[in-house]
This record gives structure tokens, sequence and C-alpha cells, in this order.
């Protein structure tokens, strides 16, 4: 897989900005597929907003298209578990 090609990813009111491989997203993804590669503006600009998505949501979709794998909390403990 190519990650050279990297997309400007800017997340809620704050706009955090993460640098995601373009290949990742669109592998994943069929709003990141529309967005990178659609004569769409964020296309050209190659940064995609995400201003109603909150950061942690976007932290935990990150590792997930990384990782292959989804934190969810451990009802009562606070505590974190892997789920496939």
């Amino acid at each position: 897989m190519d990650y050279s090609q990297m997309i400007r990813v800017l997340v809620d009111d704050e706009e955090k900005e993460y640098s995601v491989p373009e290949t990742l997203l669109v592998e994943k993804s069929d709003f990141f597929k529309a967005a990178c590669t659609k004569p769409w503006k964020e296309a050209e600009e190659r940064t995609v907003r995400l201003r109603e998505t909150d950061i942690t949501t976007f932290d935990h979709y990150l590792h997930w298209i990384y990782r292959g794998v989804v934190f969810t909390p451990r009802p009562g403990t606070g505590c974190r578990r892997s789920v496939w």
C-alpha cells in the first residue's frame, strides 16, 4: 500500500488536525473515498473538515483503521477492552 499521499483531517469545532494516509481512509470509508476522489473542494485542498465529529470519536476511528480494533468501555470500570 502507498502511504505517501496524506489527507489533512480537521476535527471538531476546535479543528484538531490529523494527517492520515489517504489509502487508509478511502479503503475503510465511502465518505472519505468520495471526499478524496470526486471533484470536490476537499479533494483539491486535500483537507476534510469534520466539525460535528468529536475528537475522541475520531481518535477511536483512527485506532480502528490503523489496527482493526475497536475499544469499548468495560461496564462499571471505566477500563477499555478490545472488541473485534
